[in-house]
């Protein structure tokens, strides 16, 4: 079956897909105290009516603790956080089984051509809006949940885009982050810094590598070159700035507001470009030499 007559069978669904605002932070941002889904990079970006995607959580586990479980739902449309995100068609909704890394692959179009299998004529008469259209673009639904051995339990949700009638050349790529300095010292993940005194203050520098950075067209038809968001993260002390924009942005990191028992901070950069793209760096960590020893 070609991508077209696939897309029609999709189409009395497509018409219940409205576009679901990011997923809410539920911590405090920048400080990292207890299990947190950091990102949930996919691969590849955009995808075809058949071809499949691997999305990848990316979860901080405090000290002490251990993963428990995980656990994957999908469902090929969302009514948003208005309603959180609650799947708009509950027959469609299915339980998707991770790997040990927490990963998944599978076909967004090919699980929403098979709940359109099996919802059947129950479906008609019933959609709202006209169904006849295909849309060239839309997106699908991923949950994930997560639980640590303290019995917190933590959500994140994923939204890959489809193109029911085929990927546009040249498809968006996850960006690239070309390097993470702290006072001018390239950081490897999980290789120690030298010490900072409790009190001291680090200046934390980003790039992106600007060739993994790809051009579209906006929705007024201008071209345009996305735009890299930074988001920082500290197990311990504090960032100056939760989010900063730009190719290549600085700011500080302090040793404060240190509790008793922190003595390193592993500090953690998400990068992404708006239009789904994703990439993480870290841990790097640092040591803190604390008043008193």
């Amino acid at each position: 079956m070609n991508h077209r007559n696939r897309a029609r069978r999709l189409a009395p669904l497509l018409a219940l897909a409205p576009l679901a605002a990011c997923s809410p932070e539920f911590q405090p941002v920048v400080y990292l105290d207890d299990l947190r889904v950091l990102a949930i990079p996919f691969d590849p970006v955009e995808i075809g009516p058949e071809e499949s995607i691997t999305l990848s959580p990316v979860v901080y586990v405090p000290e002490g603790e251990a993963i428990v479980t995980q656990s994957w739902s999908f469902c090929p449309f969302s009514l948003g956080p208005q309603a959180a995100y609650e799947c708009a068609v509950p027959q469609c909704e299915i339980t998707l089984e991770p790997e040990p890394d927490g990963s998944i692959t599978t076909s967004p179009g090919l699980l929403a051509l098979e709940c359109l299998d099996r919802v059947g004529q129950d479906l008609d008469g019933s959609l709202p809006g006209p169904i006849g259209e295909i849309p060239e673009r839309l997106e699908v639904y991923f949950r994930y949940t997560v639980e640590d051995s303290s019995g917190l339990v933590r959500e994140a949700v994923a939204r890959p885009a489809v193109w029911p009638l085929g990927v546009p050349e040249p498809r968006n790529r996850n960006p690239v982050i070309a390097g993470v300095e702290v006072d001018g010292e390239l950081l490897e993940a999980g290789v120690a810094l030298e010490p900072r005194a409790e009190g001291e203050v680090a200046e934390v520098r980003v790039r992106v590598d600007e060739a993994s950075l790809d051009r579209y067209v906006d929705p007024s038809g201008a071209e345009r070159t996305e735009e890299p968001i930074w988001s920082f993260f500290s197990t311990a002390g504090r960032f100056e700035y939760h989010r900063l924009a730009g190719n290549e942005v600085s700011q500080s990191w302090k040793a404060r507001s240190l509790r008793p028992e922190e003595h390193e901070a592993e500090l953690y950069v998400v990068l992404r470009d708006l239009r789904g793209g994703q990439a993480v760096a870290g841990p790097f960590v640092i040591p803190i030499e604390r008043e008193g020893g």
